[in-house]
């Protein structure tokens, strides 16, 4: 992989800095506001040529944010509106992790994009100021649960791409397959940056935020290679379906990592399932797992299994190294339809 590949985003320096600090004194400077987070790209590190100076706001006067974009020094400086309003959200949603499997309504947050994109930037972001009440609300306001919340989000999101790629299997539909399995490695891939600890809502920072990651630095060819040489247009149906289930391997395998390995700490490794699996029977791709805090299950179209991290991690090994888990379990995996033969995996998987 060359540099220019390979090479990191843009971040914040010192001329960044001067900008932002130039422009809020030429504002009131701090006394004028509430509240001032830096965040956005160049503060994550994924900043490009035409990268604003994101500064979050809150007018301690009441008012909106004064003059949207100023340039200092060629930099250009964006004052972003932050309401009270959206700070007492952040803080009744994000102090604990609420979720289980009867009771899912704290992820609905998550179904309004531009909120849950300025509550990551709060979140994660550098507090520049912020008055009492403000830091109190931000204090309540748990960054952690908020990183949980993406993670079980992004974990549903894959099932439910599975599902729609394993009916388009059945009924021999090329386009909503690959589609609705690219999309499955997609969510599982921005599921697994969340396990390691990398929150950052972008449309466009995707492969960046993938390839600076230290525990995912080395899989990320492999996600580029199952992303873009898919089957061309018109390709056969054997070709399809290959591709496809291959896909959903390595996406159903990402996320369940990221939900055992990345929930009480950052993730630090997610090696990719191998091509060619260890022993007689194989994991099946359609299958995941899904988790809300304690609560663990493998689950699949149509089907889930309560069980414990111990079992859920034996499934996943069935893949790589099978040796050490009981004949039992592997037929109990088998007749519960979690793994297939291994000869035809070879055949589907390519």
């Amino acid at each position: 992989m060359t540099d220019l590949w390979w090479g990191p985003g843009r971040s914040m320096t010192e001329r960044h800095e001067r900008a932002a600090r130039t422009v809020i004194d030429e504002s009131g400077g701090t006394a004028a506001f509430d509240l001032i987070v830096l965040a956005g790209s160049l503060h994550a590190g994924l900043g490009h040529g035409h990268s604003d100076v994101d500064l979050f706001v809150l007018p301690a006067d009441g008012s909106t944010a004064p003059e949207r974009v100023r340039f200092v020094d060629g930099v250009p400086v964006q004052f972003n509106d932050v309401r009270v309003a959206d700070l007492e959200l952040m803080a009744e949603t994000f102090n604990a992790y609420a979720v289980v499997p009867e009771d899912r309504s704290q992820l609905l947050a998550l179904r309004r994009p531009a909120w849950v994109k300025l509550a990551t930037r709060l979140a994660f972001g550098r507090v520049l100021h912020a008055s009492p009440d403000c830091a109190a609300l931000l204090g309540r306001c748990d960054p952690e649960v908020l990183r949980l919340l993406l993670l079980t989000d992004a974990a549903r999101m894959v099932s439910r791409l599975a599902e729609d790629a394993a009916g388009a299997l059945l009924t021999e539909d090329p386009l909503l397959a690959l589609h609705a399995s690219g999309e499955a490695l997609r969510y599982a891939a921005e599921g697994a940056m969340v396990a390691c600890g990398d929150v950052f809502v972008s449309d466009c920072g995707h492969w960046r935020r993938l390839a600076k990651l230290p525990a995912l630095a080395d899989i990320v060819p492999a996600l580029w290679g199952l992303t873009t040489e898919r089957p061309c247009w018109g390709a056969s149906w054997p070709g399809v379906r290959t591709h496809v289930r291959r896909v959903l391997t390595v996406a159903t395998h990402l996320i369940s990592h990221a939900q055992l390995d990345g929930w009480r700490a950052p993730m630090e490794k997610c090696p990719l399932p191998p091509a060619r699996p260890a022993g007689d029977f194989s994991r099946n791709p359609l299958f995941q797992v899904l988790r809300f805090g304690d609560t663990i299950a493998i689950v699949g179209p149509d089907k889930a299994f309560r069980c414990n991290d111990a079992t859920a991690r034996a499934w996943l090994r069935t893949d790589v190294d099978p040796t050490g888990i009981p004949t039992a379990g592997i037929e109990q995996f088998r007749t519960m339809g979690l793994l297939e033969p291994t000869d035809h995996d070879h055949v589907e998987r390519g």
